[in-house]
């Protein structure tokens, strides 16, 4: 029996230079279906690209996916039946805008506040636009590029803009402004799916370490959101400097009552030089290896990347 992955029919990645590609992460599907400056966003979900797409998974056939960047190639379903797009995706990532408060290491060389916003700002309207025409149900996720707190097209599009009912947000941010936009936060509370924080540590003096900022205020801002019933999610980037501290991860994690727990590999980026990437890429050893697969057990979700070493280095797993 063939397998079927759904995302063709359901997801979209958006990124800033408009181009869109159907599935959540570009790396996974990297052939592009159109551009929203090209063309419209309706147009672009049914292209004849897209649709090529669709009837490759319908098929079986994944050789247009990177199957070693995707986590879930070897783990898709069994198909019963042909899959039917729906009018419009029903989950969106947005990569729009790479804003950012902090300068980690591992993602960049220095805080980013992108001044060309414009093009961010008409994504939004554009996208967002069609949900009030369609009633469409629809989980838009913002941002995978930067963090929504710190980026002005965001911000003015959720303060100047009703949301529709079928729009339902999940949020990821680095977590250490939510205080200053509590009541942002809670104009959007009916639209709130849920908010994804990224910690890569689990104590403050290594969070000092890999984010450079409050670790206090942070946890004091995820206290808040538990208080309004908000559902949060965590990440975790996985590096030589925290390696050490994922139990720690998982036990706050616990404390917080997270929703789910997330971890990834450290990515290489362009700004990476040998020696930083030699430094701080992680350092495989037997500790390692069974604290992954401890956390594992317990149900973190692991990445591809991580998933890949575990399977890698197995041999190294204490019984």
């Amino acid at each position: 029996m063939s397998k079927i992955c759904e995302q063709p029919f359901s997801t979209v990645n958006i990124q800033v230079s408009g181009k869109v590609y159907s599935c959540l992460c570009n790396r996974w599907m990297p052939m592009c279906i159109g551009n929203v400056f090209d063309k419209d966003f309706f147009r672009v979900w049914h292209s004849n690209t897209m649709q090529s797409i669709r009837s490759s998974a319908n098929q079986g056939d994944y050789t247009l996916c990177a199957a070693d960047e995707c986590p879930n190639v070897h783990v898709l379903p069994d198909k019963q039946q042909d899959l039917v797009a729906s009018p419009l995706p029903n989950r969106i990532m947005l990569t729009i805008d790479q804003s950012c408060n902090l300068a980690c290491a591992s993602c960049r060389l220095q805080p980013i506040i992108d001044k060309h916003h414009h093009k961010a700002r008409r994504i939004l309207d554009h996208v967002f636009g069609y949900y009030k025409k369609y009633a469409v149900p629809v989980e838009i996720f913002c941002d995978g590029f930067g963090d929504v707190f710190a980026s002005r097209s965001y911000l003015d599009f959720f303060n100047e803009t009703v949301l529709p009912e079928n729009v339902q947000l999940t949020i990821t941010t680095n977590g250490t402004q939510i205080h200053k936009y509590h009541g942002l936060i809670d104009k959007l509370s009916p639209n709130i799916h849920s908010f994804v924080i990224s910690f890569d540590a689990g104590t403050k003096d290594t969070y000092q370490i890999t984010r450079g900022s409050d670790w206090q205020q942070l946890c004091d801002n995820v206290g808040w959101l538990n208080q309004q019933g908000i559902t949060v999610h965590s990440q975790f980037v996985l590096q030589r400097v925290n390696q050490h501290e994922i139990i720690d991860y998982h036990r706050l994690g616990t404390e917080f009552q997270f929703k789910t727990m997330a971890m990834q590999l450290l990515d290489r980026w362009d700004h990476h030089t040998d020696e930083w990437w030699y430094n701080n890429c992680v350092q495989v050893d037997q500790q390692l290896m069974t604290d992954l697969r401890y956390v594992q057990d317990q149900g973190v979700d692991m990445c591809g990347g991580i998933k890949h070493l575990i399977a890698k280095h197995h041999n190294l797993v204490e019984c």
